[in-house]
């Protein structure tokens, strides 16, 4: 019976799909696990135990679901928001942000309903501009978020100009408007106007250009006379003949010559009004937002060159959000719109007629199978363009030009079609989640390969399941979280320049209903924000919820924080602690001065302890799991698999850990043995660093791995397993 003693060294590979179990001479193979919950794979190979969740505040209404924003400015201006029912809350340094001695909140228009969309994500987009989050939502008009200070937040509409429009009408139908400029009338010829326009822009055009005289030069002029230049129209502000300069100025007042006519600029032709009532189908308010000319204003001027907005309660608003070379950029269907270059609230496709460089643009996206825009995101070489069955490159047709509206182009990266959840940008790739919902995808573009795509689930495609939730946290682990549609805490270490994707699952008393990342405070590493569902009590109840960083290897041992939905005390040495009425009839972890204490159940919101401290550190309970892939040790005839082996004796190496237990399956586990006759009675033992055994647990069997399991309130790392075995030939 050949003996062997085979070695896990990494664990980096994480956790691998049951269709891996052949693939023991491949790489993932020997660096993955069978079961990997509550453990980060690090990228040098250990598998470090996942730190607890910290206990912030309940969401304002925890009979409804609600959704984390992040809003991050600079160090100083560093928020949490919750969105939920008609509100926004927010948060800062880790706890509420208080007026008053209450919760400070903004009005909003979304209802529990408008927040979620049909895949069960986040239904409002955004994107951040300084101190302004711009919000995108399909039944909405787009608002703006905009930051003044701690307290001090305005949730306001953001009312764009001068588009954009849909197709000028092509019918008989005209229109005209009562006044040039001001509060007006809008009259139609026939059925045009519903009720859900309110709000919406209009377009209208003079009926005809020939109704206004063409500016010459050397022709007598009365004060107060029109007349159209480069397609533009001037009113006289003098009696004068015209001098030699040609009128081409788009704002104000300019001689035509020294001795000439003042020419104070009009319009370009066409104005446009926001619609402000309804009061038939044929007639509405509107106040003029740039003035409409005289060749469309009362009966006799009734035009049929006029266009409705393209966005409005009736068609839509637009519900996807960004920003590209430095254009804000609005999505619907299958639709993409670009504001005026640097002018994010001008969406004119024309300045006073002239179509710029930097004019605003409108790109429909022709996606094969009519799937609509489901994100945005950039990469250096173009905005990328996310449908339900489709990729898409946007950018400059020639790359020599800036981009404009007679520049622009938009070409197929892909067809793999993507869920209706945000896509993060990590590195030079775009992360999104698949149509299916249970595979992430990597998108990046290689100079001259165009679109490559990699499978992030390619050796786990086990773990996910229908997300609804992602975020990126960069450190002190490079890794994507997800959240499913049952509330499944699943993520992975992503580091492609090293080619580590390992994935692990979070033990979770409750569920996880969304996720967002945000720098600490300090800068010093990303935080993890959840918002958890429970059942506290016999009540469900809903909390905001943050992800410690694991211990770092120079901090105290009373320092550690692996507890869920937990509290600290810190001060005077006490044996009472309270503020815990969020786990009423609870059974809580304790850790005392850096040592376990046995469980206690939460009693009007606190807890005695046996013996008194300083530092107490009170939550849930969690336990974190690794198992190895079936050993492959080798045997006199070949490969160990299918064989019978006998595990006799068990060792780990660990990295500051207490606590623990070791062995070959869920069932067959030996605590390991932390204090000896060192450790003074009542103290903690210091964390361990080093090798640990157990005995086999006797018997033989076709499958060998080493189990580690740990349920202390106690920071563990493995570095390696080895155990040593037995393999029967025959």
């Amino acid at each position: 019976m050949p003996r062997s003693a085979p070695i896990g060294e990494a664990f980096n590979s994480g956790e691998l799909s049951p269709r891996m179990a052949g693939r023991v001479g491949s790489a993932p193979y020997a660096a993955g696990c069978h079961r990997l919950e509550g453990f980060i794979p690090d990228i040098a190979g250990p598998a470090v135990k996942c730190a607890g969740l910290a206990y912030v505040a309940p969401v304002k209404d925890e009979e409804r679901r609600a959704w984390l924003v992040r809003f991050d400015r600079d160090r100083e201006s560093v928020f949490m928001l919750e969105f939920g029912h008609l509100y926004v809350r927010f948060y800062k340094d880790y706890a509420p942000v208080l007026s008053g001695g209450v919760p400070y909140e903004v009005a909003t228009p979304y209802t529990k309903d408008d927040l979620i969309n049909e895949a069960g994500a986040f239904a409002i987009d955004y994107t951040q501009s300084g101190d302004i989050l711009y919000l995108a939502h399909r039944s909405h008009q787009p608002r703006k978020l905009s930051h003044f200070g701690d307290t001090s937040w305005t949730l306001t509409a953001y009312e764009q100009t001068g588009g954009p429009f849909q197709d000028q009408n092509a019918t008989a139908v005209t229109v005209y408007a009562s006044a040039n400029t001001g509060s007006i009338t809008l009259h139609a010829s026939a059925a045009t106007f519903t009720a859900d326009m309110v709000g919406t822009l209009f377009y209208l055009e003079q009926k005809a250009v020939s109704d206004v005289k063409q500016w010459e030069v050397e022709k007598a002029i009365t004060s107060g006379d029109k007349r159209r230049s480069g397609g533009r129209n001037y009113s006289a502000l003098n009696s004068a003949t015209t001098g030699t300069i040609t009128p081409t100025h788009t704002e104000g007042a300019v001689y035509d010559g020294d001795t000439g006519v003042q020419w104070e600029y009009l319009d370009a032709g066409y104005g446009w009004a926001r619609i402000t009532g309804f009061t038939s189908t044929t007639e509405v308010s509107a106040t003029v937002l740039s003035r409409i000319p005289d060749g469309a204003v009362g009966s006799g001027n009734a035009s049929t060159k006029w266009a409705l907005g393209a966005w409005s309660d009736s068609l839509g608003w637009p519900d996807c959000v960004g920003f590209y070379l430095d254009r804000l950029v609005w999505a619907r269907d299958q639709v993409i719109w670009m504001s005026v270059a640097g002018d994010y609230e001008n969406m004119q496709a024309r300045d006073a007629g002239r179509q710029l460089t930097d004019s605003a643009v409108s790109l429909p996206i022709p996606s094969r199978r009519g799937n609509p825009i489901l994100w945005l995101e950039t990469l250096e070489i173009g905005l990328v363009v996310g449908t339900g069955s489709d990729e898409w490159l946007v950018g400059p047709a020639s790359r020599n030009d800036a981009l404009g509206p007679l520049n622009i182009s938009a070409s197929p990266a892909g067809t793999i079609g993507s869920r209706g959840v945000p896509a993060l940008r990590i590195f030079d790739s775009i992360i999104f989640t698949q149509r299916s919902g249970k595979r992430l995808r990597a998108l990046r573009y290689l100079q001259g390969e165009g679109a490559i795509y990699s499978d992030l689930n390619a050796y786990a495609d086990h773990v996910t399941r229908g997300f609804v939730s992602t975020a990126y946290v960069q450190e002190p682990y490079s890794m994507i979280v997800g959240i499913g549609s049952d509330g499944a805490f699943s993520a992975v270490t992503y580091y492609p320049e090293q080619q580590v994707l390992g994935w692990w699952r979070r033990p979770m008393v409750g569920v996880v209903e969304c996720v967002q990342s945000i720098p600490s405070p300090d800068a010093s590493r990303d935080d993890l924000w959840l918002i958890v569902r429970r059942t506290i009590n016999g009540t469900t109840r809903r909390y905001v919820e943050w992800m410690q960083p694991p211990l770092e290897d120079d901090a105290d041992q009373a320092d550690a924080f692996y507890v869920d939905s937990g509290i600290t005390y810190s001060g005077a040495a006490t044996t009472t602690i309270t503020g815990l009425g969020h786990l009423e009839g609870q059974t809580v972890n304790v850790l005392v001065n850096g040592a376990t204490h046995p469980q206690r159940t939460v009693a009007g919101g606190s807890i005695t302890l046996q013996r008194a401290g300083t530092k107490v550190h009170v939550g849930l309970p969690y336990t974190a799991r690794l198992a190895t892939m079936d050993l492959e040790s080798g045997s006199a005839t070949g490969t160990a698999q299918g064989k019978m082996k006998r595990a006799y004796r068990l060792a780990v190496r660990l990295l500051r850990t207490l606590g623990g237990r070791l062995g070959t399956s869920e069932t067959k586990l030996d605590a390991l043995q932390f204090r000896d006759a060192s450790v003074p009675m009542g103290s903690a033992p210091p964390l361990f660093t080093g090798d640990k055994y157990a005995p086999g647990p006797g018997g033989s069997d076709r499958v060998a791995r080493v189990w580690f399991e740990h349920s202390d309130p106690l920071p563990a790392t493995v570095v390696a397993v080895m155990p040593q075995l037995s393999t029967e030939d025959a």
